[in-house]
């Protein structure tokens, strides 16, 4: 059930990024799909996670499955027994993904946020964050890790209530816990440079063709190497910056969520 919730989670991407209508042209400005492919994206979308709410209902409470959100630092239980929690669950399951994506649509426009006006694909990447991609950079960040600190400071109150956490020992801890969980939005949105700086080395190895994706992929990955570029990696005519800056990542990320986690724990029990 929950490899069929990931996958699930993959196709309501899509679905969202239909619903959006925002497309890559052959110029700087995006393409805006119809009325009636919007309006199919998001009725099909709200079906998706509408009828795996029901199928998590009927199946999970037979099989006592206990799905949990993923926050990275920390998991939500959620009861299978009830239709309106699996409900719950299944948009804050999609929420989870949408967020991380955001985030990491967030990064590539602190990266190439000086060519929208240039690049089709550094363009659609603004037009996805809207009004959000034209705060000064410094803001940038700060936003999201706000964003799940308010919501963190919202939810938990009711998720006490309901038995699905237990209290905090101080009053103070809730809003310390959300800073260190809004923290997590930063490991979220550096994660999508690992698969572009994966592509980006495959193509520096192998003939992936001209297209114009490709010239964004090598703008991001030049952008996120910067830091090592200095540095003589080169080996067999490859670079293999791409390859050490996203087990860098991999590696920062791993370590950060353990050390995250680790400060939220002791903060709930303490």
């Amino acid at each position: 059930m929950d490899w069929a919730d990931l996958l699930l989670n993959l196709v309501a991407l899509p679905l969202w990024l239909g619903f959006r209508g925002i497309g890559v042209g052959s110029k700087v400005t995006p393409v805006r799909s119809g009325p009636a492919t919007r309006l199919g994206c998001g009725l099909i979308l709200l079906l998706l996670l509408g009828g795996r709410a029901w199928v998590y209902w009927r199946l999970g409470s037979e099989s006592h499955w206990i799905p949990r959100l993923n926050l990275g630092i920390t998991s939500i239980p959620f009861n299978s027994l009830m239709l309106h929690r699996m409900g719950i669950f299944s948009l804050c399951s999609f929420a989870v993904w949408w967020g991380t994506f955001h985030c990491g649509l967030n990064v590539v426009s602190l990266l190439t946020h000086s060519h929208r006006n240039s690049d089709p694909w550094a363009a659609w990447v603004a037009a996805q964050l809207g009004p959000f991609s034209r705060l000064p950079a410094v803001f940038k960040p700060l936003l999201p890790w706000g964003a799940l600190t308010w919501l963190w400071l919202v939810a938990r109150p009711h998720l006490v209530a309901s038995g699905v956490l237990l209290p905090v020992g101080q009053p103070d801890r809730e809003w310390q816990q959300g800073l260190v969980l809004g923290a997590t939005t930063l490991l979220a949105g550096v994660t999508l440079l690992v698969p572009i700086l994966l592509l980006h080395f495959t193509s520096l190895v192998a003939h992936l063709g001209s297209g114009r994706w490709l010239v964004f992929v090598e703008l991001v990955a030049r952008r996120a190497t910067w830091p090592v570029g200095w540095l003589p990696l080169t080996l067999g005519g490859a670079n293999l910056a791409p390859l050490l800056v996203a087990a860098g990542i991999l590696a920062g990320n791993w370590f950060a969520i353990q050390g995250l986690g680790s400060l939220f724990r002791w903060l709930e029990v303490s």
